[in-house]
């Protein structure tokens, strides 16, 4: 990926992330499902922290997600972005983000829609 292409996929995670942030709060008081533990938000932005910074290498992105990630809804997310975050090219985001769906899928034991 040029180095224009990663500063833009960077800058959107951080985006990305930074939107998230402004509404975790709320997450976690809508949380309801499978148990109303007031959580999700919370383990969400802890796990996705590192999607702050993709600059330093995706690979090491996708490394530090995994590290991070807490709870049921942070391993789901977790699985779907070290996928995700392994796209070469805009091509590649839809491939990556099916196998991401895919393994957030085979996160945990028995995921359950909610």
């Amino acid at each position: 990926m040029s180095g224009k292409r990663q500063k833009e996929l960077s800058s959107a995670f951080a985006a990305g992330y930074a939107s998230f942030v402004a509404w975790s709060d709320l997450v976690d008081r809508i949380n309801v499902f499978p148990v109303a533990d007031g959580d999700t938000g919370t383990n969400l932005r802890i796990s996705l922290a590192p999607l702050r910074d993709v600059e330093g290498g995706r690979a090491a992105a996708a490394r530090r997600v995994s590290r991070c990630a807490t709870g049921n809804s942070g391993n789901i997310a977790a699985a779907f972005f070290r996928e995700f975050v392994g796209a070469e090219n805009r091509e590649d985001l839809e491939k990556c983000a099916a196998i991401g769906c895919k393994k957030s899928c085979q996160a945990v034991a028995d995921p359950r829609a909610g």
